[in-house]
């Protein structure tokens, strides 16, 4: 069943005609209403507006929306759970690796990307006594490849830059598929420790919307709070 286009957004009520059209206007095109733009002429201000000579807003079907839903969901944030060995039980450790796919769950091919990029999202670990918090700000080098979302290959090196001499970074090497080797390096002062790493299933973290998405859908909340104000205003 199709919502009236005057009850697409819940919680947007205007009570006075004038009202109706300024929100129609700003809202008629957006995605989130299924064939909302294409039964725009239906609604009553524009039945008005055709009875008094002036132009009815067109009708052509090519104003219906591609997508549908108010968002568009890519691309996804996708988790890793990560397993930390050390030669030591006090060695060991765990992490969370979380990239951005295009689409989850994707079967197709991950092209090699060379980081920093906007793949990587951020990594945290902690292993033994010691935490690691890595970002696409704070990584000099690394890639990321695998032949779908849940079959990957991760390298990635901290970056030193900014780091005091004996601070401890980290570095992860791809041996296989889901796994490979970290070494735990201090800065102008050796190495701290070093293991074997390997990769979980992959989960959704949070699904990124389409920042002009949510830009359209906030200005759109902000008028239509001001309007009914105004409104509320006027009937004191």
């Amino acid at each position: 069943m199709h919502l009236a286009f005057n009850k697409g957004l819940t919680g947007l009520s205007p009570g006075v005609e004038r009202v109706e059209l300024q929100i129609e206007i700003m809202f008629g095109g957006f995605a989130g209403v299924d064939r909302a733009a294409e039964s725009f002429v239906l609604h009553p201000v524009h039945a008005a507006l055709s009875c008094c000579g002036l132009p009815a807003f067109p009708t052509s079907p090519s104003r219906r929306p591609k997508n549908l839903g108010p968002f568009q969901l890519v691309p996804v944030m996708v988790s890793y759970n990560l397993t930390f060995t050390g030669p030591n039980a006090v060695d060991d450790g765990t992490g969370i690796l979380k990239l951005v796919l295009a689409s989850f769950p994707d079967s197709n091919t991950i092209n090699y990307t060379g980081l920093p990029n906007s793949i990587f999202s951020s990594l945290t670990v902690n292993i033994g006594a010691g935490a690691f918090s890595l970002t696409d700000s704070n990584i000099s080098g690394g890639g990321v490849q695998g032949t779908s979302s849940s079959s990957i290959d991760v390298a990635v090196t901290e970056s030193t830059s900014g780091l005091a001499n004996g601070t401890d970074f980290l570095q992860l090497n791809n041996t296989t598929t889901n796994a490979g080797n970290f070494d735990i390096h201090r800065v102008n002062n050796g190495d701290a420790g070093d293991g074997t790493f390997t990769i979980g299933a992959p989960f959704i973290a949070t699904s990124v919307p389409e920042p002009l998405s949510l830009s359209i859908f906030g200005a759109g909340l902000v008028g239509a709070a001001a309007m009914r104000r105004r409104k509320k205003a006027k009937q004191v």
